[in-house]
């Protein structure tokens, strides 16, 4: 999965939950805000950020490495 894709998912689950970034970011403990203005941000997440924002969202953070 692209850093795009990844941060196309979270965008369609933070707009699901009411469209709050601050409220989801919260949820999923993370502040993904940045996530959302630039998708290259994943690069700066640890791994446990990029696992708990992927599973708030739905998703396998494993699909989100990069190969």
């Amino acid at each position: 999965m692209s850093f795009a894709d990844f941060t196309s998912a979270i965008a369609e689950s933070v707009r699901a939950s009411g469209g709050d970034v601050e409220a989801w970011g919260e949820r999923a403990g993370w502040d993904v805000a940045p996530l959302l203005r630039d998708p290259e941000e994943t690069w700066n997440l640890c791994p446990d950020g990029l696992r708990d924002i992927a599973d708030a969202a739905g998703i396998d953070w494993r699909s989100v490495l990069p190969e």
